[in-house]
Protein backbone atom coordinates (compact mmCIF):
# COMPACT_ATOMS: atom_id res chain seq x y z
CA UNK A 1 0.00 0.00 0.00
CA UNK A 2 2.93 2.44 0.74
CA UNK A 3 3.79 2.30 -2.77
CA UNK A 4 0.84 2.76 -3.92
CA UNK A 5 0.25 6.35 -2.51
CA UNK A 6 3.76 7.08 -3.25
CA UNK A 7 2.82 6.55 -6.60
CA UNK A 8 -0.07 8.47 -7.04
CA UNK A 9 2.18 11.56 -5.17
CA UNK A 10 3.97 11.50 -8.17
CA UNK A 11 0.92 11.66 -10.49
CA UNK A 12 1.23 15.08 -12.44
CA UNK A 13 -2.00 16.96 -13.18
CA UNK A 14 -3.47 18.03 -16.49
CA UNK A 15 -2.38 22.10 -15.43
CA UNK A 16 1.09 20.75 -14.33
CA UNK A 17 1.43 18.69 -17.84
CA UNK A 18 0.30 21.58 -20.01
CA UNK A 19 2.92 23.62 -18.30
CA UNK A 20 5.71 21.32 -18.71
CA UNK A 21 4.87 20.92 -22.88
CA UNK A 22 4.85 24.39 -22.74
CA UNK A 23 8.28 24.80 -21.16
CA UNK A 24 9.10 22.00 -23.16
CA UNK A 25 8.19 24.30 -26.24
CA UNK A 26 9.70 26.86 -25.24
CA UNK A 27 13.26 25.00 -24.68
CA UNK A 28 13.00 23.88 -28.33
CA UNK A 29 12.06 26.90 -30.05
CA UNK A 30 15.30 28.47 -27.70
CA UNK A 31 17.50 24.99 -29.11
CA UNK A 32 15.98 25.55 -32.93
CA UNK A 33 16.38 29.68 -32.94
CA UNK A 34 20.16 29.14 -31.38
CA UNK A 35 20.79 26.57 -33.87
CA UNK A 36 19.75 28.71 -36.69
CA UNK A 37 21.87 31.47 -35.32
CA UNK A 38 24.82 29.25 -35.29
CA UNK A 39 24.47 28.21 -39.02
CA UNK A 40 23.96 31.85 -39.93
CA UNK A 41 27.07 32.28 -38.29
CA UNK A 42 28.98 29.51 -39.70
CA UNK A 43 27.93 30.81 -43.44
CA UNK A 44 28.52 34.14 -43.37
CA UNK A 45 31.93 33.34 -41.18
CA UNK A 46 32.75 31.11 -44.26
CA UNK A 47 31.96 33.80 -46.94
CA UNK A 48 34.16 35.82 -45.35
CA UNK A 49 36.92 33.75 -45.47
CA UNK A 50 36.67 33.00 -49.19
CA UNK A 51 40.01 34.58 -50.35
CA UNK A 52 39.28 37.72 -52.46
CA UNK A 53 39.01 36.98 -56.23
CA UNK A 54 37.58 39.87 -58.26
CA UNK A 55 36.20 36.88 -60.55
CA UNK A 56 34.76 35.21 -57.50
CA UNK A 57 33.03 38.32 -56.09
CA UNK A 58 31.46 39.59 -58.89
CA UNK A 59 29.83 35.70 -58.56
CA UNK A 60 26.12 36.04 -56.90
CA UNK A 61 25.84 33.17 -54.40
CA UNK A 62 24.16 30.71 -56.66
CA UNK A 63 27.45 31.37 -59.64
CA UNK A 64 29.55 30.62 -56.61
CA UNK A 65 27.38 27.56 -55.78
CA UNK A 66 27.31 26.56 -59.45
CA UNK A 67 31.27 27.29 -59.61
CA UNK A 68 32.27 25.45 -56.32
CA UNK A 69 30.23 22.70 -57.61
CA UNK A 70 31.45 22.12 -61.28
CA UNK A 71 34.97 22.71 -59.89
CA UNK A 72 34.91 20.16 -56.95
CA UNK A 73 32.63 16.81 -58.75
CA UNK A 74 33.76 13.79 -59.32
CA UNK A 75 31.84 13.09 -62.03
CA UNK A 76 31.48 15.44 -64.41
CA UNK A 77 28.01 14.33 -66.30
CA UNK A 78 26.28 14.82 -62.71
CA UNK A 79 27.00 18.46 -63.68
CA UNK A 80 23.57 19.15 -66.01
CA UNK A 81 21.47 22.29 -64.86
CA UNK A 82 19.23 19.64 -63.87
CA UNK A 83 21.19 18.18 -61.43
CA UNK A 84 22.88 21.37 -59.85
CA UNK A 85 18.88 22.46 -59.32
CA UNK A 86 18.07 19.14 -57.27
CA UNK A 87 21.62 19.01 -55.47
CA UNK A 88 21.12 22.62 -54.53
CA UNK A 89 18.18 23.20 -54.04
CA UNK A 90 17.70 26.13 -56.52
CA UNK A 91 15.09 26.09 -58.96
CA UNK A 92 16.17 25.36 -62.56
CA UNK A 93 15.28 28.64 -63.85
CA UNK A 94 17.97 30.18 -61.23
CA UNK A 95 20.68 27.93 -62.39
CA UNK A 96 20.03 28.82 -66.27
CA UNK A 97 20.39 32.34 -65.49
CA UNK A 98 23.33 31.55 -63.72
CA UNK A 99 25.33 28.74 -65.90
CA UNK A 100 24.45 31.14 -68.90
CA UNK A 101 26.21 34.22 -67.16
CA UNK A 102 29.13 31.46 -65.63
CA UNK A 103 29.21 30.74 -69.67
CA UNK A 104 29.43 34.28 -70.90
CA UNK A 105 32.14 35.42 -68.31
CA UNK A 106 34.61 32.67 -69.79
CA UNK A 107 34.23 30.54 -66.60
CA UNK A 108 32.45 27.45 -67.45
CA UNK A 109 31.15 25.28 -70.74
CA UNK A 110 28.88 23.29 -71.38
CA UNK A 111 30.05 20.09 -73.38
CA UNK A 112 27.50 17.90 -75.04
CA UNK A 113 27.43 14.33 -73.75
CA UNK A 114 28.86 12.06 -77.01
CA UNK A 115 27.06 9.03 -75.80
CA UNK A 116 23.66 11.03 -75.85
CA UNK A 117 23.42 14.43 -77.75
CA UNK A 118 20.28 15.25 -75.93
CA UNK A 119 22.17 16.00 -72.99
CA UNK A 120 25.18 18.45 -71.87
CA UNK A 121 27.37 19.15 -68.88
CA UNK A 122 29.22 21.67 -67.55
CA UNK A 123 33.12 22.14 -66.88
CA UNK A 124 35.72 24.47 -65.92
CA UNK A 125 37.19 26.65 -68.53
CA UNK A 126 40.62 26.76 -68.81
CA UNK A 127 40.18 30.52 -67.11
CA UNK A 128 38.05 28.37 -64.83
CA UNK A 129 40.13 25.87 -63.74
CA UNK A 130 42.95 28.44 -63.11
CA UNK A 131 40.38 30.57 -61.01
CA UNK A 132 39.28 28.05 -58.95
CA UNK A 133 43.45 26.54 -58.62
CA UNK A 134 44.51 29.92 -57.40
CA UNK A 135 40.88 30.00 -55.34
CA UNK A 136 41.64 26.35 -53.87
CA UNK A 137 45.45 27.31 -53.07
CA UNK A 138 44.78 30.78 -50.75
CA UNK A 139 42.09 28.71 -48.92
CA UNK A 140 44.23 25.80 -47.98
CA UNK A 141 46.78 28.68 -46.57
CA UNK A 142 44.46 30.14 -44.70
CA UNK A 143 42.84 26.94 -43.07
CA UNK A 144 46.68 25.99 -42.79
CA UNK A 145 46.97 29.30 -40.58
CA UNK A 146 43.64 28.27 -38.68
CA UNK A 147 44.57 25.00 -37.64
CA UNK A 148 48.41 25.79 -37.26
CA UNK A 149 46.75 27.62 -34.10
CA UNK A 150 44.43 24.84 -32.78
CA UNK A 151 46.24 21.74 -30.56
CA UNK A 152 45.53 18.11 -31.17
CA UNK A 153 42.36 18.18 -29.22
CA UNK A 154 40.93 20.97 -30.94
CA UNK A 155 41.32 19.58 -34.46
CA UNK A 156 40.19 16.57 -33.81
CA UNK A 157 36.99 17.71 -32.32
CA UNK A 158 36.47 19.97 -35.48
CA UNK A 159 37.25 17.12 -38.09
CA UNK A 160 34.43 15.25 -35.96
CA UNK A 161 32.10 18.16 -36.01
CA UNK A 162 32.57 18.64 -39.87
CA UNK A 163 32.17 14.72 -40.45
CA UNK A 164 28.69 14.79 -38.09
CA UNK A 165 27.65 17.87 -39.95
CA UNK A 166 28.11 16.06 -43.25
CA UNK A 167 26.39 13.09 -41.99
CA UNK A 168 23.49 14.76 -41.05
CA UNK A 169 23.59 16.75 -44.30
CA UNK A 170 23.09 13.29 -46.12
CA UNK A 171 20.58 12.35 -43.91
CA UNK A 172 18.29 15.27 -44.48
CA UNK A 173 18.94 14.84 -48.15
CA UNK A 174 18.24 11.23 -48.21
CA UNK A 175 14.95 12.61 -46.45
CA UNK A 176 13.87 14.88 -48.84
CA UNK A 177 14.09 12.81 -51.98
Amino acid sequence: MANKSLNSSFDISAAEKSTIHETEKLVNTICVEEILSDILNIITSMVSLLPEFQDIEDMSTTELYIFLFTAISDNQKDVSNTNLSKKLHISKSAVSVATKLLIKKGIIQAVQDIEDRRHSYLTLTTKGKAIFSEFKQSFERLLNEVVSSMNEDELRKLTESFKMLAEFSKKVEMQNL
